[in-house]
Parts: C-alpha cells; structure tokens; sequence
C-alpha cells in the first residue's frame, strides 16, 4: 500500500491552542471529552482536514465560536517571488498606480 500524499491545508487552529491556554486547559481535555487522539494531533499539528462535527463538539466543549478555534490562511502564490519583480507589460493601456510609476 503506497502512502497517501500530504495535502496542504489553510485552516489553522493555532487559535484554538490559545484559547485553550486561556481557559487553563491542555489539547488532553479535548481528548478527554471524546475527540480521538488522531483528530486532536491533525489540529495541533496543522496536518488534516477536520470534520465540522469535531468543530462543533468542540465549540460545545469550549463554549465559543468557530472563529475563536480556527483561521483560514491563503497559501502564497507558488511563483510570487516571480511575480514581484516581473516588468509591467510593454503593451499595457492600463495606468498603473502611482506607486509603481517611479
């Protein structure tokens, strides 16, 4: 059996690290309270998707929001090095802002 590709995921739930410090709470009382060890380590470690019913239970555990536990974070463009030092077009009709005329 071959392993499974890591894909890359945008939601962090670094907040929900905070949060559970701030409640003087350790990632064990998730797994206390009925979230598998495995669910909890993908979290704190930023390394799968998590179903909406483990967000739920733990907004349930928490009593908080979804916007108090996790955040979306856009991956960088692959070529954005590139990107910043490419030349405007030559052919443009566009007026580029005047930051970018100097």
């Amino acid at each position: 059996m071959g392993r499974k590709q890591t894909e890359e995921v945008n939601i962090s739930f670094r907040k929900l690290g905070e949060l559970l410090e701030r409640k003087g709470k350790k990632w064990q009382y998730l797994r206390d309270n009925g979230i598998s060890p495995g669910i909890v380590a993908k979290m704190k470690d930023g390394t799968g998707h998590t179903d909406t019913r483990t967000i739920q239970k733990v907004c349930e555990l928490l009593k908080c929001q979804p916007g108090q536990i996790m955040e979306y974070i856009p991956a960088a463009p692959k070529d954005e090095k590139e990107e910043d030092t490419a030349p405007a077009p030559a052919d443009s009709d566009e007026e580029l802002p005047a930051f970018f005329q100097e």
